[in-house]
């Protein structure tokens, strides 16, 4: 199914900041996008801010040692 948007510069912003790219969550974000009808700069606005709060999200570094230790016994033990 072709996209209705483009999404090089969303890939290469993942690249620049450590984030793998799934190809394959593409089409249903793209669907997503389109059906709420985004225009291609909110897109890539969109896709940028999520990106980084991935990449937060994901720095343990950001956490104290003590939310660190609540995390692992989160996924360790559920929740």
């Amino acid at each position: 199914m072709p996209l209705h948007y483009d999404y090089t510069a969303a890939k290469a912003y993942s690249d620049q900041i450590g984030l793998t790219w799934a190809d394959s969550w593409v089409p249903d974000i793209d669907k997503t996008f389109f059906d709420n009808g985004l225009t291609q700069a909110q897109v890539d606005v969109a896709m940028r801010e999520w990106s980084w709060r991935i990449k937060w999200l994901f720095t343990p570094s950001n956490y104290s040692p003590w939310q660190r230790i609540k995390l692992a016994a989160h996924f360790l033990f559920g929740g």
